[in-house]
């Protein structure tokens, strides 16, 4: 491996230990925030999602070391682009409307929890080998894009009770159609790989 990429899975091995994953589901995140007239709720999910995209886009990053099978590389590949895209298209609106989607954990033992489970998740994946790596990668990643697909769902209800905007809304859009393809080439794929031996 060169230097270049031998430093690069360095990096991201502190980052992801730091902050990954990805069952976000499970994080219950404050906010600072410059938008009153927004519900606090709706916000609260938006810094949960903006996260959830960042942690796709480093997962995806880390999976190209992780010699995934040409189909499953192929999902991660839209991963990486489709997340991508989410996230620089919720900051852009956050930018316009002065939202800061800044996620820190809860104060005290619940947050704590949050950290050590994330951090576990994120060891998990770092250390496995290249099969347990592939099926591990896809089942924690249904799991997380379904509970991302929930949150913007809820997301979007409130968003339209408190008339939060036209380029709200069509990022939530966005994001529940992106979610809801990946959530079907999700299942697909574990049903062809979960269960295949050194797969």
């Amino acid at each position: 491996m060169r230097t270049g990429k031998r430093l690069a899975v360095i990096l991201m091995t502190l980052l992801l230990c730091s902050e990954l994953i990805g069952c976000s589901g499970m994080a219950t995140p404050r906010q600072e925030i410059q938008a009153p007239q927004l519900n606090p709720a709706l916000l609260q999910i938006l810094c949960s999602l903006a996260k959830g995209h960042k942690n796709k886009t480093q997962l995806a990053f880390l999976a190209d070391f992780k010699g995934l099978c040409a189909p499953v590389k192929k999902f991660n590949r839209y991963m990486s682009s489709s997340q991508g895209q989410l996230l620089r298209q919720l900051k852009a609106w956050a930018e316009k409307h002065h939202v800061k989607l800044h996620y820190v954990y809860r104060p005290g033992l619940f947050g704590q929890a949050q950290k050590i489970i994330n951090h576990d998740e994120g060891g998990l994946l770092l250390h496995s080998n290249a099969a347990d790596f592939q099926k591990r990668y896809l089942i924690m990643m249904y799991m997380d894009y379904s509970w991302q697909l929930a949150m913007d769902k809820a997301a979007h209800k409130q968003a339209r009770t408190h008339h939060a905007g036209p380029g709200l809304m069509a990022y939530l859009d966005h994001a529940t159609a992106v979610n809801k393809q990946s959530l079907t080439d999700l299942w697909q794929l574990l049903q062809h790989y979960h269960w295949q031996k050194g797969t």
